[in-house]
Formats: structure tokens, sequence, C-alpha cells
């Protein structure tokens, strides 16, 4: 089975809740809502997301030239949270600082204190650069982005196996603004165990990360002579 299209989505959710004609202005919504909320939430219900768990499909990059004398660039559009700022020219990590410490440093304004930005923070649609570029520099943003609502033919970004989950979270969630109440319990337990599942699945990818194949030390000198 291929990535459903979005029109495939509205279709299966308005059969899923017994073909009602009078919630077909709100289908595309909903399932929407339900794409939004599986990539960017960190929390369902009882289930947790796990920490390492992540779309490697909304992980994206953004480089911009910073301009002699403005003490900013622009945030990506999609930009739902910031990794890491580079320093592309300098081959270096800025360092992440709150708008706190951002603000009480002084000389921002003046030309005499600019330099090769070291720290930045995010605030608004704007990455605040300490100190303040005195010429441009290439950064490298790396965020992670929030995808485009889906329209028509559209299709996911995050892959054909989540297509069930999301089209299952929309059910769940429109169940429950229509007051069937019964069967969003239901959905709503078989939905939690699956996803449980497919998210400890995709952990697996971290095993390289971790010292699973070392030993236990209660056995490291077993059968050695002494």
């Amino acid at each position: 089975m291929g990535d459903m299209t979005f029109s495939e989505f509205t279709d299966s959710l308005t059969l899923n809740l017994g073909q009602r004609e009078d919630i077909s202005s709100y289908v595309d919504a909903w399932i929407n809502v339900a794409y939004l909320d599986l990539c960017t939430k960190n929390k369902f219900w009882s289930l947790s997301v796990p920490k390492k768990f992540l779309f490697y499909e909304l992980q994206a990059t953004d480089e911009t030239d910073t301009v002699d004398g403005t003490a900013y660039i622009a945030t990506p559009s999609d930009c739902l949270s910031i990794y890491a700022v580079w320093d592309n020219d300098n081959d270096v990590k800025l360092h992440r600082i709150n708008l706190r410490q951002y603000v009480s440093y002084t000389g921002r304004a003046d030309t005499d204190s600019e330099g090769s930005p070291g720290k930045y923070v995010r605030s608004g649609a704007n990455i605040y650069l300490y100190p303040t570029p005195d010429d441009a520099y290439t950064l490298t943003t790396y965020y992670k982005k929030r995808p485009a609502e889906l329209t028509g033919t559209d299709t996911t970004v995050i892959g054909a196996e989540w297509d069930e989950v999301i089209l299952d979270l929309a059910t769940i969630q429109s169940m429950k603004k229509l007051r069937m109440y019964e069967d969003y319990k239901i959905w709503k337990a078989e939905w939690l165990e699956t996803v449980g599942s497919k998210m400890g699945m995709y952990e697996s990818e971290q095993d390289d990360t971790r010292n699973i194949l070392k030993p236990d030390v209660a056995y490291i000198g077993y059968g050695r002579k002494t």
C-alpha cells in the first residue's frame, strides 16, 4: 500500500464516522489537525513520546547570510524548534543563550563592539546574534520543521507507515467532538497500544549509540583461571 493522499484520508475519515453528511465541512481540518498533532505533540493521553523518538523527515536546515550591523537573521518560517546554529565561515557552533542574557549585553548597537557572532537566542520571528555581526557570515540553522497542511493529492512527509496512525487519531479526535464516547474509548485504547509499539521500533536506530553488547560485569572474569 502506498502513501495515502489527502483526499483518501478525508474519504476514509468520513467512512470511519459512519458516512455522516453533516461533517463534510470539517473533515479536512480534522485530518490536518491530527497530522500536525502527531508531528509536534510530546504526549497523547497516557502516552508520553520517548525523548529519543523523532521524525527524521522533519529535520531541516536553512542557510542565511548575516548582514553587517544587523543583529539578527530570520527564523525559518516553518521552524518549530532549533537544534543548533552553525557558523560555516568559522566552522564553529554558536552557543545558545536565553533572552534575558541577550538583552543584558551592552554595546549591541555599537559598531565598535561588532564581531563574529558566538551566541544566539530565538525571539519571535528572528534569531538574535551576539555580538552583532560585523560582516556577512553564512549561518546554518538546524531545526525541526512544521509540516505543511495537506490538500488535494498531497501525501504526508513522514512515511506511509504513519498513515493509519494519522487517520485513526483524526477518527478518535472527531469521535470526541461528535460525542461518540463509547467508540472514542475503544479506538483510543487500540491507538495508544499501536503507536507505543511503533515509536519503540524507531528507537532501535539508536542502538549503535548504546553499549547494548557490553558484557555484564558479573561475567567478565567467568572461567578465568586464578
